[in-house]
Formats: structure tokens, C-alpha cells, sequence
């Protein structure tokens, strides 16, 4: 450094005297001994503490870092192309591998319950995981299950406190007093020169006229169906398990009557079973209260014909692209995320579109909803009674579905309880869904989606073409806007998506 003044350099003050070195001996030369086998070898260099773990050691990754930033920053030079992505795709690695990299680091533990009850929710209520809801149902059945031991003991002969009445038609008939009602009960045994499974067929209401049984039955409604797997028991297997409403005609002077009952059949060897109706109370099943049900069907069907109806524009909808004759749109929503529709001719007949659809539903993987990881029916409730607007009808029963996504990050995994409604009006059909409640406990590891109405509209063109719109109203559930929008994005693909189905290869 100079004087900018004088030109000249300064004057340094003189360097502190160096302190002397200390005394030591000569060095010698001396030949060590050599070292015994069992001389404890030293100790290591970090003390490790004993219930404890070393603390974990971090690379250099300074080197990586500066070389994976310097690749990016030369990938941004201009516009990007081909080679640029991938030169910045490389750095980003690169990069990414720096900021992460460990050496000596111990596996990652399970989280303790105190963590994991620290972790904050990210949006909306968390469902219930499938033991739950499989505890919940057993429960329901344990009633039926009784009943079905009990005819079963019935049937192998055990009668103590029974009271032999006679034989009439081939029919041997016990009796004895019910102390709790003070009615008679009753066991008819016979034997009938059929098969076992055409007799349990000749027993199913479902195939026969209200007549076969009972004068004054009236009708049969299916409410619910059970995984029949639920009644398996000791040496028994289950057959069938459903929920039933049994309506009589009025006879003088009693009132019309209906019972809601359990059905099941189980199998207790390969030529027995045993068949079991008992009452059940109808407001405890899993799809909720019917009322409930109507109304949150109308409320969504309401909102997504209101979208239909009206030019896509005059709605909020900006269109963000339109190939091979599909329009896609998209809307931002009330609740942070994003809308989506699509629109498009499909050259199908509407039929045919409407089963593809169906179909598509019951695959694994849904090729209309590739981000479906699996979908399960808890209930099926007659839409009898739902009031739609302009001559629209339902055409099908309800169906609450448990629906199961994979896991996006950063997203913890997303499910969606959607009551399933489909309409007609002449020859146009409409299949929607919408969220409804759920009365499983809660699941810590997912968050449910809010489903305000999705679904398709169907209408006809001609024998061969088809007017298909799709809309799409979900809550994005806390997900990040890349996300959001990512996923918008790719539900206004759906009218090509229904173009591929296999289904419509004939048509198309």
C-alpha cells in the first residue's frame, strides 16, 4: 500500500521479538515395541454418549453448490432450449445434491406420536382410515351376527324350551313364548330335494313378485350393500350382507307397515348355509341421512346445470386453450383455488359415452382420473324422492364413495367422500358427484378434499356425435399455487381424455 501524498511507503513499526522455543532434549533414536494383541486400541475421536446418537457429519458440499448454480445461470442465458433445459435441469440436480448431501448420517426414525401431533394440519378435515370404518360396520352387523348363530343352533337341532306343535305339509313346527313380547315364535323344518344355492335363490326376494311370500307385501328397496366378508366367522364364510326396507300394504284396522332389515347369508360348508333378516335402524348406516343426501344432491346439481346453461364467459371462464376441437377454461374460485371445464365434440353415441364413463370408474387405474389411487362404495341409497328442476329425473341410486389419491408433494395423501348422482332429460344425462359427511373417525395422515360439484354432461348431437362438457369444482386443500394450478390445469384435458377410453375405439 503507498502514500497517495508522498509516493512513498510508510513506515512500518518494528515486528514483537519472538519468544524463545522451549528447552527440549535431543532427539534419539528408539525402535518402539511391538504392539500385543490384546492392548485396548485407542478410543475414537468423538465420545459417543451412551442412549445417544453422534450428531450427523455434513460433506463438503461448497464445491457442488458453486458448480451446480454456475450450470444454471449459464442455462439462462437467452431463451431455453432443448439443450439449455436439460443443462438446467443438471444444475438444479447438481445443486439440490449439495444442499442435501450427508456422509455418516444414521436411517431417519419414525416420528413419535408427540411429533407427529406437532405437525400442523394443512387444510380441511381429516378422514378416517378404512379400520375405522370396517370397526364401524362390524359393529352395525354384530346384531345379524347373533341372529345368524342363533338360526344356525336352530337348525342343527338345538330346541331347549321349545315345544314340538306337529307336523303339517311336510313341515315339522316348534313353538314357545317369547317372554319379552308375549308373541309366539315359531321354527318350521323340512326338507327340500333342491341344491343349496337354488333354494337361497328361491329366498331372495329380489328375483320374486311381492306375492310369492307375503299378500300384502308391497315393495322391496335396497339401501346399502356390506363387504360380505364381514360376517365370516369360525367355519363360516360370508355370502351376502345388505340393508333392506321391507314395505307392507295396510290391513284393516292396523296402519301400513315397513321395517328396515339386515340381510346375510354366510356359508358353513360347502352344502350348508344360513340366511338371517333382523331389523336394523336405518339413521346409523354409513351414507348418511337420506334427506341429507337429497339435498346436497340438489344443491350440486343446481350449481354445475347453472354453469351448463350459460356461456362460459359470461361465467368468469377465461379460456386457456382449444385443441382438436376442445375448448378448456378455467376460473379462479372463492377458496383459493382454481375451476376447470372442458368442452368438445365426441363422435359416440351417448350411450355409449355415458357407459365408457362407468366404466372408466371401476378401473384401477381410473383413466379419467389418473391421480386416483383406489375407490371404495360405503353406501347405495334409492334417489327416490330427489326433486330436480326442468324435467330432469334421477336415473340411478345414490352411491357415497370413498375416494383415495396418490400422494403429490408436498402434499400429505388426499381422499374425498363423494355422493355419486346421475340424471336424464330425454336423451341428455348428467353424472356428477359432491362431498358429503363422513361418520368415520378421523386419520391424522390425510386431509379431505371438498368436492362442491364435478362431473359430465352428455348431449346428444346426433346417432354418432356427442356434445361432452366436464366441469370441476374442488378445493385445493392447503396445496401450494404450483400445485393448484397444476392440477386445474390438467382436469380441462378431460374431454380428450374420454376420447381415448377403449370403449369408444369402435366408434372412434
Amino acid at each position: 500500500m503507498f502514500c497517495l501524498s508522498c509516493k512513498e511507503a510508510p513506515a512500518r513499526p518494528p515486528p514483537p521479538p519472538r519468544r524463545p522455543p522451549p528447552a527440549t532434549a535431543p532427539l534419539r533414536e528408539t525402535t518402539a515395541p511391538p504392539i500385543a494383541a490384546t492392548t485396548t486400541p485407542p478410543p475414537p475421536r468423538e465420545a459417543v454418549v451412551l442412549g445417544e446418537e453422534p450428531a450427523p457429519r455434513r460433506g463438503p458440499s461448497g464445491g457442488l453448490f458453486v458448480v451446480g448454480f454456475a450450470v444454471i445461470l449459464g442455462s439462462l442465458h437467452g431463451v431455453l432450449e432443448p439443450r439449455e433445459w436439460a443443462a438446467f435441469a443438471v444444475g438444479m440436480a447438481v445443486t439440490w445434491a449439495a444442499c442435501t448431501w450427508r456422509s455418516g448420517e444414521p436411517p431417519p426414525r419414525e416420528p413419535t406420536a408427540a411429533a407427529v401431533e406437532d405437525v400442523p394440519e394443512v387444510s380441511g378435515t381429516r378422514l378416517s382410515d378404512a379400520e375405522h370404518a370396517e370397526g364401524a360396520a362390524r359393529a352395525r352387523l354384530e346384531p345379524l351376527r347373533r341372529g345368524l348363530d342363533a338360526i344356525e343352533a336352530l337348525g342343527k337341532g338345538e330346541r331347549r324350551g321349545w315345544d314340538r306343535w306337529g307336523v303339517r305339509d311336510g313341515i315339522e313346527v316348534w313353538f314357545h313364548v317369547n317372554e319379552a313380547t308375549g308373541v309366539k315364535d315359531s321354527v318350521g323344518v323340512t326338507t327340500v330335494d333342491a341344491p343349496r344355492d337354488a333354494v337361497l335363490a328361491a329366498l331372495d326376494e329380489k328375483a320374486h313378485s311381492p306375492e310369492a311370500w307375503d299378500k300384502q307385501f308391497k315393495k322391496l328397496t335396497i339401501l346399502e350393500t356390506y363387504d360380505a366378508r364381514l360376517l365370516d366367522g369360525a367355519g363360516r364364510s360370508g355370502l351376502e350382507c345388505a340393508l333392506r326396507r321391507y314395505e307392507y300394504h295396510a290391513v284393516f284396522p292396523t296402519k301400513a307397515r315397513d321395517s328396515v332389515c339386515v340381510v346375510g347369508v354366510v356359508a358353513d360348508g360347502p352344502d350348508r348355509a344360513v340366511r338371517c333378516v333382523t331389523s336394523a335402524d336405518e339413521s346409523g348406516d354409513g351414507g348418511g341421512d337420506l334427506g341429507a343426501l337429497r339435498a346436497a344432491a340438489r344443491a350440486a346439481f343446481d350449481a354445475f346445470i347453472a354453469e351448463i346453461d350459460a356461456e362460459p364467459t359470461a361465467n368468469g371462464w377465461t379460456r386457456v386453450g382449444g385443441e382438436d376441437g376442445v375448448s378448456r377454461f378455467l376460473r379462479p374460485s372463492d377458496d383459493g383455488g382454481k375451476d376447470a371445464m372442458s368442452r368438445g365434440v365426441v363422435r359416440a353415441p351417448a350411450s355409449a359415452i355415458d357407459a365408457a364413463i362407468a366404466g372408466a370408474a371401476d378401473e384401477v387405474p381410473n383413466r379419467l382420473e389418473r391421480m386416483q389411487d383406489c375407490r371404495t362404495t360405503v353406501a347405495s341409497r334409492p334417489s327416490g324422492g330427489l326433486e330436480l328442476p326442468d324435467g330432469w329425473a334421477p336415473s340411478r341410486p345414490f352411491t357415497v364413495d370413498v375416494l383415495t389419491y396418490k400422494k403429490v408433494w408436498p402434499l400429505a395423501t388426499r381422499e374425498a367422500v363423494i355422493l355419486g348422482v346421475c340424471a336424464t332429460k330425454g336423451d341428455v344425462a348428467v353424472r356428477l358427484g359432491t362431498s358429503v359427511d363422513h361418520p368415520a373417525a378421523p386419520d391424522a395422515g390425510r386431509v379431505r378434499l371438498d368436492v362442491r360439484a364435478s362431473g359430465y354432461h352428455i348431449r346428444p348431437l346426433g346417432p354418432r356425435e356427442t356434445m361432452v362438457t366436464t366441469v370441476s369444482f374442488v378445493a385445493p386443500g392447503g396445496a401450494p399455487a404450483f400445485i393448484v394450478d397444476r392440477l386445474a390445469t390438467s382436469r380441462t384435458h378431460l374431454v380428450a381424455k374420454i376420447r381415448q377410453l377403449d370403449a369408444l375405439g369402435a366408434y372412434l
